[in-house]
C-alpha cells in the first residue's frame, strides 16, 4: 500500500549507474515518493535549478567527491 503523504516528497537520486539507479527509482517511486533520477553529476545541479529536493541519494562511489560536496552546498544554499 502507498503511503499518499509520500507523493509530494522529492527526492534528487545521483547514481550513476543505471541499473541500480533504474531499480533505486522504480522502488521509490512504487513506494510514493517523487524521484529526480541522474546519473550526471551536471544535470543534478541543473535539477536543483527547478526543484529542491527534501532527500539527495547518491551512491559513496560517484566520481569525484568534491564535485558532490559542491552538489549539496548548492542544495543547501538554494533552500536558504
Amino acid at each position: 500500500m502507498v503511503d499518499h503523504s509520500l507523493e509530494k516528497t522529492t527526492i534528487l537520486l545521483l547514481v550513476s549507474d543505471p541499473v541500480v539507479r533504474s531499480i533505486l527509482k522504480e522502488t521509490l517511486e512504487r513506494e510514493g515518493y517523487t524521484v529526480m533520477a541522474t546519473g550526471d553529476l551536471g544535470r543534478a545541479v541543473d535539477r536543483l535549478k527547478d526543484c529542491i529536493p527534501e532527500l539527495l541519494i547518491t551512491r559513496t562511489y560517484v566520481e569525484v567527491c568534491r564535485d558532490t560536496r559542491q552538489l549539496c552546498i548548492c542544495a543547501r544554499s538554494a533552500r536558504d
